[in-house]
């Protein structure tokens, strides 16, 4: 396990416990934790098999032991081998940009980007669990690139930050001729 990356999962849930209070998003933490679990669940049965290696890993993250027969009742009640599970952004982080956002433009406009360290994370870790058994299968990296792509397209569709930063990127540019 990557002790800045576990240092980097515990900061993310204090922050997650502080916005459940500060936003009256309640169990927002356990959400938040439920998603990343579910993330490295996901990617661990991608190749097929959940090594125990991998489970350790992600126990170590997540501060919970997971026994394979928890891990099988997780990935089952989650519907995580679904193929729409890739496809799907996590609660948390639709909450986490609402909360980017609001903090950007509310009565004290303050710089947020929770989100954007939560997608870090989730790429930090997801590396890390993967090759925690050292038997790399491409399903694993195509399943982690499937499913962080579709965050990151999340993050650049909804959060304002990110869309200002872009549009002022283009403006600092010319117009490319148009292609025939």
């Amino acid at each position: 396990m990557n002790a800045k990356l576990k240092s980097l999962v515990d900061s993310v849930v204090s922050l997650a416990k502080s916005i459940s209070v500060s936003h009256n998003i309640e169990g927002f933490d356990t959400l938040l934790m439920d998603d990343v679990i579910a993330y490295l669940m996901y990617l661990s049965a991608s190749d097929g098999v959940i090594a125990p290696e991998e489970l350790e890993e992600i126990s170590g993250y997540v501060s919970k032991t997971f026994t394979e027969d928890e891990a099988l009742n997780f990935i089952t009640t989650h519907n995580i081998v679904s193929p729409e599970f890739k496809h799907s952004v996590p609660e948390s982080v639709k909450k986490l940009v609402e909360v980017d956002n609001s903090l950007r433009h509310g009565d004290n406009p303050q710089e947020s980007d929770a989100s954007e360290i939560l997608l870090e994370l989730y790429k930090g870790i997801g590396d890390e669990l993967i090759n925690s058994d050292g038997d790399l299968h491409i399903s694993e990296e195509t399943d982690m690139y499937v499913y962080l792509t579709g965050i990151d397209k999340y993050l650049s569709d909804y959060l304002v930050s990110r869309r200002e930063r872009y549009s002022e990127k283009a403006d600092q540019g010319v117009a490319a001729p148009k292609k025939k």
